[in-house]
């Protein structure tokens, strides 16, 4: 596979359907990038909702506009795989919460403490793990 751009991999993608609906594309949490079918953050963060949703989803979409663009791109490229193979299991939900529960509690705790570099390592060894389950062809 050669490089490919965040453009790219944005190529045919739709705003969700709650924000289609409403009209309103740029209030869309994914902003075609966090999206259902291609991002493990934006699923964990989805079916565990608190209080701090919607800040750490900001804080999310900041981390990803002062990163490295090759970086992003990487993730979301190994992410979509993920997300897809689990979407596609029956016991989806379960996976979600824990992966919520096992994994996103330091990442959320780094990402609210500002530290963007300790929070782009601890997502990508979230990535890391979970590619040794999900998202590969055996």
């Amino acid at each position: 596979m050669g490089t490919l751009s965040i453009q790219e991999f944005l190529d045919g993608r739709e705003p969700c359907e709650i924000c289609n609906a409403a009209g309103e594309q740029q209030h869309c949490i994914s902003e075609l990038l966090s999206r259902q079918d291609s991002c493990v953050l934006f699923n964990a963060i989805g079916h565990n909702q608190t209080e701090h949703t919607a800040n750490d989803t900001a804080l999310l979409q900041e981390l990803r506009y002062v990163s490295d663009p090759t970086m992003v791109l990487d993730y979301y490229i190994r992410s979509q795989r993920i997300t897809e193979d689990i979407n596609s299991r029956p016991n989806s939900t379960d996976i979600w919460n824990f992966i919520h529960n096992q994994y996103l509690g330091p990442v959320l705790q780094l990402l609210r403490s500002r530290n963007r570099e300790a929070t782009l390592d601890a997502i990508l060894r979230v990535v890391n793990d979970l590619e040794k389950t999900y998202g590969v062809k055996h």
